[in-house]
């Protein structure tokens, strides 16, 4: 049983973990195609800072949440990461859908509050599963 348990651990570990790489991924590719499909790139520079910067909120869940050994908190991890994929899809597409007219002196506003929206989701998504998993150790201790 106890082989099981790790076992599983170790593929929900996995499961965040991907899920968090993928969203690092379209968090930090999409950036970098608006700015290379806009043409001339009006009012934008590539600042490799800020495309950096939107891998942020996920490399905060992926400290605070991948190195724990407990399969509830595995589960978490995977709903929080699962919680930031869902609100990167219903965000970043509207870029893509004509990514020639995005641009101008907001543009870098935009980067740099998306990141800073999405580590709040964050928080606030492991605040919640952290209030859930302490009512549940509390419910069925042991």
């Amino acid at each position: 049983m106890m082989l099981r348990s790790k076992h599983l651990v170790t593929r929900l570990k996995a499961i965040a973990a991907t899920l968090l790489i993928v969203d690092a991924a379209i968090a930090t590719v999409i950036p970098v195609y608006v700015f290379h499909k806009s043409r001339p790139p009006r009012g934008m520079t590539l600042d490799w800072g800020i495309v950096l910067w939107q891998a942020a909120p996920y490399l905060f869940c992926a400290v605070l949440w991948l190195p724990w050994k407990s399969q509830a908190v595995s589960r978490a991890a995977v709903r929080v990461a699962t919680t930031l994929l869902a609100v990167l899809l219903l965000v970043y597409p509207s870029m893509l859908i004509n990514p020639e007219e995005q641009g101008g002196d907001m543009i870098g506003l935009q980067w740099l509050l998306l990141p800073i929206c999405a580590l709040v989701v964050a928080v606030l998504a492991s605040a919640i599963f952290a209030v859930q998993l302490r009512f549940e150790s509390t419910r069925n201790p042991g």
